[in-house]
C-alpha cells in the first residue's frame, strides 16, 4: 500500500495510504522511530508524575519516584498494546472529496488563494 507523508510538525507526521482496490487512509505517526504514541501523547516528566501517583494512590503502597512509576506504565502498555506509532482511519472516496475540499479551504483562508 502506497503511503506519502505531507508533513512532520511538533512530533508528528500527517501521512495519506491508499490502494488501487478502493481504500484509502488518513493518520497520523510519531515523527521519532524511538518513540511510540503512548510515549508521544504521555511522555512527559509532568504526566509521568500524574500517572505515576495515580498508580501509588490506586494500589495504595509507596513504591519510588512517581514519575519513574510512570514511566514503567507507559513501557508495560507499549509492551501489552504493541507500541502502537499513530491513528489511521479508513476513508471512502465521499471522505477523500470531503477531506479535499475542506484542506482547500482551510489554505485558502490560512495563506490566501492560489491564482
Amino acid at each position: 500500500m502506497p503511503k506519502e507523508t505531507i508533513s512532520c510538525e511538533g512530533g508528528y507526521c500527517l501521512k495519506v495510504g491508499w490502494d488501487r482496490s478502493g481504500s484509502a487512509q488518513v493518520g497520523i505517526e510519531v515523527s521519532s522511530l524511538k518513540m511510540s504514541l503512548f510515549e508521544q501523547l504521555l511522555g512527559s516528566d509532568e504526566t509521568l508524575m500524574l500517572i505515576g501517583n495515580a498508580a501509588i494512590d490506586a494500589i495504595d503502597v509507596s513504591i519510588g519516584d512517581p514519575a519513574d512509576v510512570g514511566s514503567q506504565i507507559l513501557d508495560l502498555i507499549d509492551e501489552v498494546t504493541g507500541g502502537y506509532r499513530g491513528i489511521w482511519s479508513n476513508i471512502d472516496r465521499h471522505g477523500c472529496n470531503d477531506l479535499i475540499r475542506f484542506l482547500r479551504r482551510a489554505r485558502d483562508q490560512a495563506f490566501g488563494r492560489d491564482e
